[in-house]
């Protein structure tokens, strides 16, 4: 089964549920064509189909190497399709046009960033460092580095790293152990030791521009005295081309459970020369420039892969014949029926689509909130859109991941025993998504932060206000989709009365509470989705077929039905506190 991208479902999306027509005042939306959109979409979508899909499975199997001189080779046909990509300008897309990127917005970018995942995960691991790299550089007094650094960067000539693990500290950054030492001409020496760099040594590019966090000499402890520097494989020469080799060297590539073809590397830096970026000790902050952005993409990531290994799954089970369906569907012609006939494998199989549809959806109007959040005029406009962002972000990062992965493991059920077989190609899904539960703040970290922090935005008036988005919503439906309203509705209620009690809850209790209520917040945002897609689904001037339109509230009841509830479920284990938990002793795990 060939992965093919959802073009037509994210413009249904972006047309007809966003509607995208409406910010053409915001800046660079005006360029947005029904047509220009449409290539956008196509064209990256035929990358994704005829390049990186095709290398996605022989990419796992074969992996990265590390040579005996430090370098690493990327699977067989990395190389040339990366060189593609860079040709073709798939590169640098949502880096501002200030810096010499493509400036599209991040809700066009997002789409784009969903097919390259969905094609081949390890090897988009290589991609977006252009964008990242015009975020962290865009401060004063660094002209000498945007000019000598960034626009190759983004051009996609050169790629980039975050170097922040260290095998000591990973959550708890405040414990990293890297140097810096100031030098006469103003630049520092950088020593230290850094783990889980993707992409931080291999074939593709001729440079990579490494973002390191250190510690100057005589720095405050903590996350205080944390400094972020630029520390290239290959210093920029004096015509910023590449230069000398830098004291910057790769010791191992670690061994993963998935991404095989991306290449996870253990780094040395052994006095290389790094030039600070920003303020000194403000490392962390310029970090956080990121976060929502990289947190964002790992529930494009998530939704990605869902999206492909449903794929695969739904074509294997109208293909395998296994047993009788009931007498009503009964195929007498042949010896047994397709699997898709028995309604175990209908409800499966539903589940997953019920998910990535809104899934899909919410990244989509998120990725809208940052382009209003940077782009928009309207002050109100843009607070609301601050206020998404920082309520929902941890649902994007968590939830769709927590979700996408057990959608991977569904969708390898469908496979029987040989969905354990690695020929079949399911389990690769599985191993890949795995990560991103993970990666960018493990994901019990996440639910920490949205309690302590995010639930308590502006003295609690963003959760306030989105929770009187969806009930608004839920009161515009309450005649037309009854059966999509009333579930909702009290879903909300459940939701709200949790946020409630974890407002007046003693901090062990809270701690104990914030996955289940997060999951509780991303069910319901889901849902509010599904809420929008349907009102879209069924408007007059809807492109949708009558079929379609069907299927989408026949998926959208389905999730009301059987995912929905899971609100109730995590609400009683949110009220259960965490007396139970803390009485034991340490001994009794």
């Amino acid at each position: 089964m060939q992965y093919r991208a959802p073009v037509r479902e994210t413009l249904f999306v972006l047309y007809e549920v966003l509607q995208l027509h409406r910010y053409e005042d915001l800046a660079d939306f005006e360029d947005l064509s029904d047509g220009v959109l449409e290539a956008i979409l196509t064209g990256a979508a035929e990358f994704a189909e005829q390049l990186l899909a095709p290398l996605n499975r022989s990419g796992d199997q074969e992996g990265c190497s590390l040579q005996t001189d430090g370098s690493v080779r990327t699977p067989s046909g990395f190389k040339d399709a990366y060189r593609r990509l860079v040709e073709a300008g798939w590169s640098g897309l949502a880096a501002s046009k200030r810096w010499g990127g493509r400036g599209l917005p991040y809700v066009v970018a997002s789409a784009v960033e969903e097919y390259f995942n969905g094609a081949n995960q390890s090897f988009s691991m290589y991609l977006n460092w252009g964008f990242y790299a015009s975020m962290l550089m865009d401060v004063e007094g660094i002209d000498n580095l945007r000019r000598d650094y960034l626009h190759k960067l983004i051009a996609g000539e050169w790629t980039g790293t975050m170097a922040l693990t260290e095998p000591h500290a990973g959550t708890d950054v405040g414990l990293l152990r890297t140097r810096a030492k100031i030098q006469a001409d103003g630049s520092y020496r950088i020593s230290g030791t850094k783990i889980f760099n993707s992409g931080g040594e291999h074939d593709l590019a001729e440079n990579i521009v490494h973002f390191v966090l250190a510690r100057i000499e005589a720095a405050p402890p903590g996350t205080r005295g944390i400094s972020l520097f630029l520390v290239p494989k290959f210093e920029a020469d004096a015509n910023g081309e590449r230069g000398r080799r830098n004291a910057v060297t790769c010791t191992l590539i670690e061994n993963k459970m998935g991404l095989r073809g991306s290449a996870t590397c253990v780094l040395n830096f052994d006095d290389a020369s790094g030039w600070l970026i920003g303020e000194p000790h403000r490392g962390l902050s310029r970090m956080f420039v990121l976060m929502n952005h990289t947190r964002r993409s790992c529930g494009v990531i998530g939704v990605a892969g869902a999206e492909a290994a449903c794929q695969m799954a739904a074509a294997y089970a109208k293909e395998r014949l296994q047993g009788r369906a009931s007498k009503e569907r009964l195929n007498s012609a042949k010896p047994a029926d397709p699997i898709i006939e028995h309604p175990d494998v209908r409800r499966v199989l539903m589940g997953i689509r019920a998910f990535v549809e809104p899934a899909r959806a919410l990244l989509l109007w998120m990725a809208l909130q940052l382009d209003l959040s940077e782009r928009s005029q309207d002050e109100d406009l843009r607070r609301r859109a601050d206020d998404r962002i920082g309520l929902l972000t941890p649902i994007l990062k968590a939830v769709l991941s927590d979700m996408s992965f057990v959608a991977a493991v569904q969708a390898q059920q469908m496979f029987g025993g040989h969905g354990y077989i690695v020929e079949t190609g399911i389990e690769q899904y599985v191993r890949d998504l795995r990560v991103l539960m993970i990666a960018e703040g493990a994901n019990g970290v996440q639910a920490m932060d949205l309690v302590s922090r995010q639930l308590q935005r502006r003295d609690g008036q963003a959760f306030a206000s989105f929770r009187q988005e969806v009930a608004d919503a839920i009161a515009s439906q309450s005649q037309s989709f009854r059966y999509l309203s009333e579930p909702m509705s009290g879903a909300l209620q459940d939701l709200s009365a949790v946020a409630e009690w974890l407002h007046g809850a003693a901090a062990d209790d809270v701690a104990a509470g914030a996955y289940d209520f997060m999951t509780m917040l991303g069910l319901v945002a889901l849902g509010y989705m599904w809420l929008l897609i349907a009102a879209a689904a069924c408007a007059e001037n809807s492109v949708l077929e009558e079929d379609e339109v069907d299927a989408k509230l026949a998926r959208a009841r389905f999730y009301m039905q059987r995912l929905l509830p899971e609100v109730a479920a995590c609400r009683s284990r949110v009220l259960a506190g965490a007396a139970d938990l803390m009485r034991l002793p340490v001994e009794a795990f």
